[in-house]
């Protein structure tokens, strides 16, 4: 089956909203794992420039965040 094979289907069936809703579902459940994953990231950097106290402007340059 192509996507509108697949589309016409749901709607034939009525099945928009539960399509939807488990769409909706896994996108945020991928969202929310970026989020956290980017939380890590900048604790990690926050660290690594607390660390640094400076010394090092290369390191310091690799630290910032737009």
């Amino acid at each position: 089956m192509n996507l509108e094979e697949i589309l016409k289907e749901i709607y034939k069936q009525g099945l928009q909203k539960q399509v939807y809703m488990t769409l909706h579902s896994a996108v945020m459940e991928d969202y929310k794992f970026v989020v956290n994953e980017n939380r890590e990231y900048v604790a990690s950097l926050t660290a690594i420039k607390k660390i640094n106290k400076g010394r090092n402007e290369a390191i310091d340059a690799l630290c910032k965040r737009d």
